[in-house]
């Protein structure tokens, strides 16, 4: 019992422990960043607090522009719903789970993509949504046939 003892004391002293993170030990600026955190800082776990911190200190290190373009971003995704949420966190995750090469490719198409005109923008659109439409259709086509 006693060698028992001794081995989980010396493995659990080399596990990593996560601390909260103090409320006082953020700066001023952080805290003012955080600010609608304050009231129940103490309450959230660890990590969260990490996450927390980490965003304001990116915050803090954004220019005006950076800044003006991640609240643009933050208020469509807060008009999403649900649903357009989740498929946007699931394409991400599987947008994760490519390789390197393929996630540069995409990047870079989407900024080519950003540099058109509107127009030419929607243009692509309505050509994508149309091929997409076709290959839907050509798929419960498909599907059709087999269950006959």
């Amino acid at each position: 019992m006693t060698k028992f003892m001794f081995t989980l004391l010396l493995v659990l002293t080399y596990i990593p422990i996560s601390h909260a993170i103090e409320w006082q030990s953020l700066s001023q600026e952080q805290q003012k960043v955080l600010a609608q955190f304050s009231a129940q800082w103490s309450q959230l776990d660890s990590a969260k607090q990490a996450k927390l911190q980490k965003g304001a200190t990116r915050w803090l290190t954004m220019d005006s522009k950076q800044r003006e373009q991640v609240l643009t971003k933050f208020n469509a995704w807060q008009k999403l719903s649900v649903s357009e949420k989740q498929k946007l966190a699931k394409d991400f995750t599987e947008f994760k789970k490519m390789p390197t090469a393929k996630q540069q490719q995409l990047r870079r198409a989407h900024q080519k993509f950003q540099q058109l005109s509107v127009e030419k923008q929607q243009q692509l659109k309505a050509k994508f949504r149309q091929q997409r439409k076709m290959l839907q259709q050509k798929k419960r086509n498909l599907t059709k046939k087999r269950h006959r």
